[in-house]
């Protein structure tokens, strides 16, 4: 009876281990799954598929910009708001009956000494119509400085262009001043003209992307490209001023 259970239990084994390794054979003979995917760029030429990449980017980059432009959105009108505060405060501040009476009473005390009882009331309408004068004549003078053009004697263009010489000498100074020598600046120079050269073809990315987006108005579109152009020309500017520094190298060290 033992012998019988212990060939039972040895057959059963045997057979268990066989399925399993048919099974083990069928899982391993399987196929795995063919990866579909078709590369679009496959059937292009190596420039064809370049430029694509290329425009991709640009593509990208656009994107960004306008992401960024929307998000600066928030920025812009809360500056426009603050402008428009400033404005309104200027013109109420004397309209507020607490600046008033802060006025008054400090005339008020100021003229304690007099026997005339319209003192501080004068004193205080004095100032008032003074800074309110002062105040409309700022502003008539800057409406006609914005609506006049510029005209400038000859003298007055001898003297501004001997300033500018100095301002540009000085300058020039200022960036060999943080050198060691020559050669080290030639170096920052050519890092210079690197970063000038990015930043023009950025700021043309950007300047199409103000064009081609819609929800800018035409007065959004006007302020962010000036904002832009004189980014651009900032940069510009101190590269030619750092440039001429160069330039100048030797004549600068000797003074």
């Amino acid at each position: 009876m033992i012998q019988t259970s212990s060939v039972l239990c040895l057959v059963n084994n045997i057979c268990n281990a066989a399925e399993n390794s048919t099974t083990a054979a069928e899982s391993s003979t399987t196929p795995a799954p063919e990866d579909t995917t078709v590369d679009p760029l496959s059937s292009l030429s190596a420039e064809e598929r370049l430029q694509a990449l290329q425009k991709q980017q640009v593509t990208l980059q656009n994107e960004q910009i306008t992401e960024l432009n929307h998000k600066n959105e928030g920025i812009l009108k809360g500056i426009d708001q603050l402008e428009t505060k400033a404005a309104s405060l200027e013109q109420r501040a004397f309209e507020s009956p607490t600046v008033q009476s802060v006025l008054e009473k400090a005339a008020a005390s100021s003229v304690n000494t007099t026997k005339h009882n319209d003192g501080p009331i004068h004193i205080f309408r004095y100032i008032q119509n003074t800074f309110a004068q002062s105040l409309q004549a700022r502003r008539l003078a800057e409406a006609e400085k914005a609506s006049t053009p510029r005209v400038v004697v000859q003298s007055d263009q001898n003297s501004q262009l001997t300033r500018a010489v100095e301002r540009a000498k000085k300058n020039e100074e200022y960036y060999i001043g943080h050198y060691k020598s020559k050669e080290e600046m030639e170096e920052a120079l050519k890092k210079m003209e690197a970063r000038v050269s990015f930043q023009t073809r950025a700021a043309r990315l950007e300047e199409e992307s103000i064009e081609l987006d819609s929800h800018l108005t035409r007065a959004q579109k006007a302020s962010r490209l000036q904002r832009l152009e004189l980014r651009t020309r900032d940069m510009e500017h101190e590269y030619k001023i750092m440039r001429s520094a160069l330039r100048n190298w030797d004549a600068l060290q000797s003074t």
